[in-house]
């Protein structure tokens, strides 16, 4: 059975580290993992960008990686849904997009 373009095409967090952003609703007196602790990580600040780099699967070559675009919109989506909302439009999700953030979330044409 094929994909759909919403499903993402590993289940195992080696090949797409921000599936544990995506999946961990956090517990009890513990905040989820947020997309930002994933890229902390993946994309480093200059100060460590000539560490090594994180081998395949993991390897995370620019801020418009389709994993993590996708983990972005699945934190607004969940935010959007503690607020109340069961739908969101376009704008509201790209509004979502342009927060501060250190690496901002890149999303490609296609």
């Amino acid at each position: 059975m094929p994909l759909l373009p919403c499903q993402p095409r590993t289940r195992h967090p080696l090949e797409n580290p921000y599936l544990v952003a995506e999946r961990d609703l956090g517990g009890g007196d513990d905040a989820p993992v947020s997309l930002e602790v994933i890229d902390r990580g993946l994309l480093p600040d200059e100060t460590i960008a000539n560490a090594p780099a994180v081998p395949e699967p993991s390897h995370v070559a620019s801020a418009a990686d389709r994993r993590r675009v996708r983990c972005a919109l699945v934190g607004v989506l969940r935010k959007a849904a503690i607020e109340g909302d069961s739908l969101l439009s376009v704008e509201k999700r790209s509004a979502a997009f342009r927060d501060e953030r250190e690496h901002p979330i890149l999303i490609s044409a296609d």
